[in-house]
């Protein structure tokens, strides 16, 4: 009787040590605020938008193969399922990419930057987050998660509705913005902006 008394004593805290630790990991896993991706945009593009748009609108921001007077080149091209854009300029480089489903789509919009955001590497740190914070409040004021690296901020903000609230890899809005460490505060940025549902479509 004693020993049956034991065994249960023993799993009752054994129960009670697991409902703690499950308790303790949930709390631990970041819920990213929703946002309606519909309302972001990337350079003037949107998820959703026809392959016949994001072309024309590339067409106007990106001169096909052609150098401007300051010396920039910029250009882009489009496949089946793919548009690129890019631009090389003394003051930074930018390339952008946009893809799109069978339906040509637009379902994964990628911009990538490198420019002189300020003198030092601290400065070029307090030159991104006063972007991203503008990017939230434009977006989503009420969001005060902030998510700080040794050399980067980054804002992300999950698609509304998404079942995972921790992930926002294949649905949702993230940025973020890299100083380098030992230089002169030159920033790399990452607007990523991605709804896997309208891929699978």
């Amino acid at each position: 009787m004693r020993r049956h008394a034991l065994i249960r004593i023993c799993c009752a805290v054994l129960g009670a040590g697991f409902i703690s630790i499950t308790s303790a990991q949930a709390k631990q896993s970041p819920t990213l605020s929703e946002i309606d991706l519909a309302q972001v945009q990337i350079n003037g593009l949107q998820l959703g938008m026809s392959k016949a748009t994001v072309e024309r609108l590339l067409k106007h921001q990106f001169s096909h193969s052609e150098q401007s007077k300051d010396g920039s080149v910029a250009a882009f091209k489009c496949v089946k399922t793919q548009c690129q854009a890019q631009r090389n300029a003394a003051d930074g480089e930018t390339l952008l990419n946009v893809y799109f489903n069978r339906q040509q789509q637009a379902h994964w919009i990628v911009l990538q930057s490198q420019a002189q955001l300020a003198e030092t590497p601290k400065q070029c740190l307090e030159v991104a987050a006063e972007q991203l914070d503008a990017l939230r409040q434009k977006y989503h004021p009420e969001d005060l998660k902030h998510f700080y690296g040794p050399n980067a901020v980054t804002l992300r903000l999950n698609k509304q509705g998404h079942p995972d609230p921790a992930d926002n890899s294949f649905y949702g809005y993230r940025v973020q913005i890299k100083c380098e460490s030992f230089g002169s505060g030159v920033g790399s940025s990452e607007y990523e902006l991605r709804d896997k549902a309208i891929e699978l479509r």
